[in-house]
């Protein structure tokens, strides 16, 4: 995989595991950078973005009883994707 023409780059030291595994991971043509920032988005998008609402009245009911329990600590990953979305995607939650 060749380095983007024109763009500054910088080293990232990974294990040679590692490198094999995002080799397989890439698409043909595609750069580290982009295996990195694609692998990236997928899990920002993962994360942040909510499933699919509740589709019967039953199921909203149920969802308002029993609430979402979330750990500070994934609220606190919750938010900061959020915020990169807005930032760089311009996505609004």
């Amino acid at each position: 995989m060749a380095a983007a023409k024109g763009k500054r780059l910088t080293l990232i030291p990974v294990r040679p595991q590692t490198r094999e595994r995002l080799k397989r991971l890439g698409r043909k043509g595609e750069t580290y950078d982009n295996v990195i920032t694609r692998l990236a988005d997928e899990r920002l998008f993962e994360v942040a973005l909510p499933r699919s609402p509740p589709a019967t009245r039953e199921e909203i009911e149920r969802e308002n009883a029993e609430g979402e329990v979330v750990s500070l600590e994934e609220l606190t990953e919750r938010l900061e994707i959020v915020n990169i979305l807005r930032k760089d995607y311009g996505i609004e939650i």
